[in-house]
Formats: C-alpha cells, structure tokens, sequence
C-alpha cells in the first residue's frame, strides 16, 4: 500500500528517538511512538487524508489508539503520569494545527491518574516483547491481562490505600481469571462442568495459584462451621498483619513470597488458621492466604456488589495499616506476574502454555476424582 500523507503529533517537548516503539492499528503496522521524558512524539504515514482538529480532538480512531498507548507507555516507562501542557500536528512537513492547555477551555485529554506514580513497574515492563504486546494489540482484542494492567497502574497512582486496594484487587481478578480460563478450557471435563468451574471465584483462584505453583491454596470450613468463624479469622488475622512493623514491611513484602517459610509473621498467620478447630485443613499456605484469600474476605465485605460502596472512610489505623501490608505484597506480586503474562516472547510462552497444560491435567484429574467420590 502506497502511503501519500505523512502526519506527526507532538505532545509537550517530545523529540524524535532512534530506536522508536513501533504500534499498530487495523491495517497500519509502522505507527512509530517516540517517548522521552520530556514529551512525546506520534509519527505514521497514511493513504487516507485526516483532518487536523479530528486528530487533536481524539475523533480520529487511529490516532486516538496511539496515544492512550502513549500515554499508558510513558507511565510504565517513565513512572508517573504524563501532564499534556500543548500539543502540535504536523501534515506532510507543515504544522497543521496546535493545542495549549493555557488557552483551551479543557484538556485535550485528561487521566484519571495524576502525577508521579507511588509504586514503579520495573526493568521487567521494558523488556521489548511486553512493550510491542501494549503497542500492537488494539482495544477491540483486549483481555483480561489489559484490564488488569490498567487497574494496576491505577492502583500505583493513587494515594489512598483504600482505592489502591480496590485497584490491586481487581488487577488481581483480571489475572487470575484469564490463566484459570485458559486452564479450564484445556481440561478434559464436559462442557457443564467447565461452565461451572468459570462461575466460581474459589475454583478460578485454586486454578491461577495452582499454576503459580502455590499448593495447597484452598481452604475449608467444617461443616456446620457459621460465617461468624470466617469472620473472626479475618479480624484475627488484620490484627496480625496491623502489627507488622513499619520498618518491617517493606522486607515481609520481599520475603513473603520467596522466604515464606522463614518468615516469622507468615508462620505465625498460618499458624492463626491451623489453630482454630473448624478449619479443615492439615496444611496451609501462608502466601495463599496473603495473595487470595485475606484480599478476597476484605473485598467481599468492603465492596461486594450487595455492600454499600465505601465513600466516606475513617482513619482507622489498624486497617489502614493491614491494607497498606497488603497493598505492598499484592503490588510486589502482580507487577512481576502480570509481566510475565504480557511477555510474547517465544520462550516465555512456552513455559506459560507447559504450565498450563500441568495445570489443566491436575483440573482434570481432580474433578473427576470428586466426581468418583460422589458417586460412592
């Protein structure tokens, strides 16, 4: 396809690179993204003759596509938030068009997430195959994975631990229901079974920790047992983690995953759920309960559709303590997991698809297992 008409946007002081992000949308397949820290500079070249004011007003789908891929790129790169004080379209060499905020009545697009982030994502976001899968994939083909990358960088935006908590769960919910889904999908059960594993939230999370590679990572109640004990494991269980330390938090963040063994405040956690009768468990993992199952209790009671929506908070210290613990682990996993799901590189995927597969065959293998036992 023969390409007559070159167009470049230039937000702030943005400046051509060498080595620029190369986007796609549709057809188009070179829309070249150069980031610096300074600005942004947007650059493809087109058959089809654009209007100026449709680029700068975001009406033109291709270029509104680059630059919320801009925009969510700077932030992962550059760790905050861009602020777009004035942008420029260029058309074939000539300035078509300008924007400045100062003279506008309204910014020419505005983020819900401001300034500087509170938490980075890290050298694993720049690696090339995580970058061109952000660049490349148009909003029509998100998934899950995008919705969950989103949430993240919304939780690292804000400053509140009540929003980054609400952020980092559904970051979380994001994650572990796209792996689960593909778990299912590939497990040998009918299609009944398998529209059921997708309803449950339990199943789902049992899935992506069971990939994870985190066993066991589910836990039951006896028979009987009222959700008065549920609830009093969760209030236990707050009161433990509120007295973490300050100084502490920033190493159990470090080791509760890789030391978890070792930690003191994770064994003395684990220990809160083995000693308590009607719990039915021999064994139980520490970094199940951090990651899963204390989040999840927390959000079923704070933000369950049927509860009220928190709007109003109070400055109490023991959970503002408990979600700040929690909000550090959930950011210290789901910034290094969800880079790896991003990452398109070949072998990354498939190491993925192996785990999968393992994954699918244990799904299998245990529902059918259930299955045999209700039978007898």
């Amino acid at each position: 396809m023969k390409y007559s008409h070159d167009y470049v946007f230039v937000i702030n002081n943005g400046s051509i690179v060498k080595k620029p992000i190369v986007a796609s949308y549709g057809n188009n397949k070179c829309i070249e993204l150069h980031l610096t820290e300074k600005g942004i500079v947007i650059h493809t070249r087109s058959s089809v003759v654009k209007e100026a004011d449709n680029i700068l007003r975001g009406k033109d789908s291709l270029f509104a596509d680059a630059i919320k891929k801009s925009l969510l790129l700077y932030a992962i790169i550059f760790g905050k938030n861009i602020y777009i004080k004035n942008a420029k379209i260029f058309i074939n060499g000539n300035e078509i068009s300008s924007y400045a905020y100062e003279t506008e009545r309204m910014p020419l697009i505005y983020s819900l997430n401001e300034g500087k982030l509170k938490e980075i994502f890290g050298k694993n976001w720049n690696d090339p195959s995580v970058v061109s899968q952000i660049a490349t994939t148009c909003k029509s083909n998100y998934n899950s994975l995008f919705s969950a990358l989103h949430a993240l960088l919304a939780a690292k935006s804000n400053r509140f631990e009540i929003e980054r908590f609400t952020y980092y769960w559904m970051a979380m919910n994001g994650l572990y229901s796209y792996v689960a889904n593909q778990v299912i999908d590939r497990a040998d059960l009918p299609d009944k079974n398998k529209q059921q594993l997708r309803r449950s939230d339990a199943k789902k999370q049992q899935c992506f920790m069971e990939c994870c590679g985190i066993r066991p990572n589910h836990i039951s109640l006896r028979r009987g047992a009222s959700d008065k004990t549920e609830r009093m494991l969760v209030s236990k269980a707050k009161t433990l983690l509120s007295n973490i330390a300050e100084a502490e938090i920033s190493d159990f963040c470090v080791d509760y995953y890789s030391k978890a063994n070792e930690n003191l405040h994770m064994n003395k956690l684990v220990q809160l759920f083995l000693d308590e009768p009607e719990v039915f468990a021999s064994e139980i993992n520490g970094v199940y309960l951090i990651l899963i199952w204390i989040p999840y209790k927390i959000r079923c009671a704070s933000f369950h559709g049927e509860a009220a929506l928190p709007t109003y908070c109070f400055g109490d210290e023991r959970d503002l303590r408990v979600l700040r613990v929690l909000n550090m682990v959930l950011d210290h996993f789901l910034t290094d997991e969800l880079a790896v799901w991003m990452n398109r590189a070949p072998e990354t995927q498939r190491n993925l698809n192996e785990k999968i597969e393992k994954t699918a065959q244990w799904l299998t293998a245990s529902e059918t297992a259930k299955k045999e036992i209700a039978h007898v």
